[in-house]
This record gives C-alpha cells, sequence and structure tokens, in this order.
C-alpha cells in the first residue's frame, strides 16, 4: 500500500484531538497512541469511539498503514525527528506537528512529538464521508456567524 502524508489545514486542528462535537464524534473511529519507549521499542494502545464503524474493512486498512509508517516515520523516535525536520507539517504548537493520510474511505491525523517521557504519536480515524460532511457544515457555520458580526 502507498501512503501519501501531507499538511493538514489550520482549519483541520482540532481534528488532532478528542473533539466534542457532534457530527465530527460521530465521524469519528478512534484513535492510537503510539510510544518508542526509550527511543526504539514500539507501543500501541487503541482507544475506540464509533463500534459500529470500526469494521474489518477499517482494521485491516488501519494495520496496513502502520506497517507501512513502521518502515519510516513511526520506525523509532530518531526516524520521527527526521521526518518532521525533513517534512512540512501543520505545525501544533507545544503539541507537535501535524500530518494527514487520506484514502478513499478513512482520514487519520497524526499528531507527533517525538519526545523521551511522553507519548510520540496519537493517530485521529476518522470515517471520511461523513467528516468531510461536517466539516463542511463547520465552515458553513463560521462563515455564517462572521456575516452576522459584520
Amino acid at each position: 500500500m502507498k501512503i501519501s502524508i501531507t499538511v493538514a489545514d489550520k482549519g483541520e486542528e482540532k481534528l488532532f484531538y478528542a473533539c466534542d462535537e457532534e457530527e465530527i464524534k460521530a465521524a469519528k473511529i478512534g484513535h492510537m497512541r503510539f510510544d518508542f519507549g526509550t527511543g526504539r521499542q514500539f507501543y500501541g494502545s487503541w482507544f475506540g469511539t464509533t463500534s459500529e464503524l470500526n469494521d474489518d474493512e477499517f482494521r485491516t486498512e488501519f494495520n496496513e498503514i502502520t506497517k507501512e509508517l513502521r518502515h519510516g516515520l513511526l520506525k523509532d523516535r530518531t526516524e520521527m525527528g527526521k521526518f518532521i525536520r525533513e517534512n512540512p507539517s501543520l505545525d501544533l504548537g507545544s503539541r507537535g506537528n501535524g500530518y494527514k493520510i487520506q484514502t478513499d474511505e478513512h482520514t487519520y491525523y497524526l499528531r507527533c512529538k517525538p519526545q523521551p517521557g511522553d507519548y510520540d504519536c496519537y493517530c485521529f480515524c476518522y470515517e471520511r464521508e461523513p467528516l468531510e460532511q461536517a466539516m463542511t457544515e463547520d465552515m458553513a457555520e463560521e462563515e455564517k456567524i462572521g456575516m452576522e458580526m459584520n
């Protein structure tokens, strides 16, 4: 599987964290946090959100993506730092650097912060179509509020 890692837009920043907006929560499958331990180990913890979206198709795809990322970005803490230095990302301030992966069915937001003593990466996983719909509605609502203020 060939993966394309891109930079997320600033308007997508909330998707790198637990978001309370109902439409976005409905599109969220769950998130995985990764830790490199002392630098070269690889530990992961899954936190499911919407169980009906966590189907065999998603799990197979997520496992393939994780396996592919283990050859680069998720190889170890050193490789993650190198990847961040060599590739543009969404600056998430003290919380790390943001990247986005899209497939036909899903969108993944990776928040990377290679630092001992903290989790090195969080990957938030969403069903693509309902997420895009929620984000479109969210942007329309923000534009409406902006026009009302003028």
